[in-house]
């Protein structure tokens, strides 16, 4: 004997299925990656750092900039010494977010710790860089 699914089970198994098909799209996920390889691009400047653990902003104790060439490459600057250079690739998670990996670090800084994984959102004036979901910090750059 064959058992076969009301038509409404059916619909509603084909439109999950093609929700999940649409959502996984590899031109879109190659798309967000570009536009935020390339909105990264430039010079930007420290002014704020977000704790993980408390969820307050402070102000960075000292001048730091950051520049993002096309490469993924981010120059870390303090009080214009350069102290900290870090290639950076960035992919997509199922669920939209976009994470960057740091695949070689140079140097360091004393006060951009940048976790070895992690989120990074990017408009066309803030940057935001860290992972706060995990009790790590969130570092916050606006565009000079």
């Amino acid at each position: 004997m064959k058992t076969v699914l009301p038509i409404s089970t059916q619909v509603a198994l084909m439109s999950i299925f093609i929700l999940l098909a649409i959502g996984c799209n590899p031109n879109e996920i190659a798309t967000k990656k570009a536009t935020a390889d390339k909105k990264a691009v430039g010079q930007w400047h420290l002014v704020g750092i977000t704790s993980g653990w408390t969820g307050k902003t402070t102000s960075p104790a000292e001048k730091v900039e950051l520049a993002i060439n096309q490469q993924q490459q981010g120059i870390i600057n303090e009080n214009g010494k350069q102290v900290l250079t870090y290639q950076y690739t960035l992919e997509e998670t199922n669920s939209g977010i976009v994470r960057y990996s740091i695949v070689q670090k140079t140097g360091n800084s004393t006060i951009f710790y940048p976790p070895a994984k992690g989120n990074f959102r990017v408009s066309t004036k803030q940057l935001i860089i860290g992972d706060t979901g995990v009790d790590g910090s969130d570092y916050i750059f606006e565009r000079n």
